[in-house]
């Protein structure tokens, strides 16, 4: 069902992590960073981690931000009422914990680093109270939309994406392609690869392989695998441009010193492929 060798990345040898450790940050070339004249951001929640830091690598990036769950995240504070859906989940301990754990992390983070000081529309950082979607629709953006709320000009690889959306990337990627000319690159995760996900996943894949090689792989150690197989049920893969590189033959080594556990108390889900 998966191809685990389309997946290993090209040797890149100017990675860099941008947002914290554990979950929040990802892995991608500091070239990518450095090119970038604009930063699209799906999925922030409560954690503006990867934004804070690719702005403090870049001070001349605008970014623009979506996620319509933000509000409602930040107004939760160090002893957060308990959701319904959180006390389903008491039956599994390891997920109740992991999730108080984050929700904690991020509320000493965000004090350190008030929302409205960081997203100001005079600092061009922009946050659009929405989701991204495959249409305008009252809670959700188009893509479309999102490039025309963008209020620099862009030209060919000026902008970069992090996207982070619960699944819904497999429906947005396809709606990308007329855009692609001005992306240097992508971090995706990538979720639910065991479910309905995971044939989306294969069918969008060979899309972004026309333009882009992948730059990092890393596993959420959360997840788990796929049964059966080594694929991860919840993967974060970094795509750079073709054009950008110029030694894509070169001998790929995985990179130390870069990945963190997104939980910090389970170990790494080991990636045999990449070794």
């Amino acid at each position: 069902m998966y191809n685990l060798k389309v997946l290993k990345p090209i040797q890149i040898d100017d990675l860099v992590r941008c947002g914290k450790k554990y979950d929040g940050g990802y892995v991608l070339s500091q070239s990518q960073i450095l090119r970038t004249k604009v930063l699209l951001s799906f999925g922030i929640n409560a954690d503006y981690s990867f934004e804070y830091d690719f702005s403090k690598k870049n001070p001349n990036v605008e970014i623009y931000a979506y996620d319509h769950s933000t509000p409602e995240a930040l107004s939760v504070g160090l002893l957060p009422k308990i959701p319904r859906k959180w006390i389903k989940q008491l039956v599994n301990p390891r997920i109740f914990i992991y999730k108080t754990y984050l929700r904690i992390r991020e509320y000493l983070w965000r004090k350190k680093h008030p929302f409205n000081d960081f997203f100001d529309k005079s600092k061009r950082k922009y946050f659009f109270d929405k989701f991204v979607g495959t249409k305008d629709n009252g809670q959700f953006a188009s893509i479309d939309t999102v490039f025309k709320n963008i209020n620099c000009s862009v030209a060919e690889n000026d902008v970069f994406a992090k996207i982070d959306i619960e699944a819904a990337e497999y429906d947005i990627i396809p709606l990308f392609k007329p855009y692609l000319h001005l992306i240097n690159g992508f971090v995706f995760e990538f979720h639910q690869l065991g479910e309905v996900s995971g044939e989306k996943f294969n069918k969008i894949l060979p899309l972004l392989f026309e333009q882009f090689y992948i730059a990092h792989v890393h596993a959420n150690n959360l997840s788990g695998f796929i049964e059966g197989t080594k694929l991860p049920l919840c993967l974060e893969i970094t795509f750079i441009k073709k054009n950008l590189v110029e030694n894509p033959d070169k001998p790929y080594t995985y990179p130390r010193g870069l990945d963190f556990p997104d939980f910090p108390y389970l170990p790494e889900m080991k990636l045999e492929w990449l070794e």
